[in-house]
């Protein structure tokens, strides 16, 4: 059964999809661990990583980004460093063209933490590629347990959010 610890931000973003993520794992059996940053520290996040029961799998939902406290430090970095698994970040937000403020900053120094990436932004992937770091383009979708026609069954169609 794979070990996934899954991480995620502080803040309730509709499209972190945080319920989504967690009830998937669980649905395939898999053993999931979850931690959300605020409520720990992303120090402890780390050290739980690398000492506790080790994951198969780490997943930083918006681990670039929105969770820079994963890795800004060089003492995080160096606890990352020695969590022997792979360590997705699955980016949410446009890396390559970013408008905000320290992203690319942001984005170097998750280089130094995350083995994979997941990109919402379908040029991102060749181009985290490029920067050395396997990745892979996800489409955004919705789960369709939150997302039901309400009333009379109807024809599942594509949702737009």
């Amino acid at each position: 059964m794979l070990r996934l610890h899954l991480i995620f931000p502080p803040d309730r973003h509709s499209w972190n999809l945080v319920e989504g993520w967690e009830r998937m794992a669980r649905r395939l059996d898999w053993n999931v661990k979850v931690s959300k940053l605020g409520k720990s520290s992303a120090i402890d996040i780390a050290k739980n990583c690398r000492d506790g029961e080790p994951p198969d799998l780490v997943l930083a939902i918006g681990g670039d980004l929105h969770m820079a406290a994963l890795h800004e430090s060089a003492e995080i970095r160096k606890i990352w460093n020695k969590v022997d698994c792979p360590r997705v970040c699955l980016a949410y937000e446009s890396l390559r063209d970013s408008l905000w403020p320290e992203s690319r900053r942001k984005l170097e120094s998750s280089l130094e933490v995350f083995t994979h990436y997941a990109v919402c932004d379908e040029v991102d992937e060749p181009w985290v590629t490029g920067l050395g770091r396997p990745a892979c383009w996800v489409p955004q979708g919705v789960d369709v347990e939150t997302f039901r026609p309400r009333g009379k069954a109807r024809v599942r169609r594509v949702f737009f959010r």
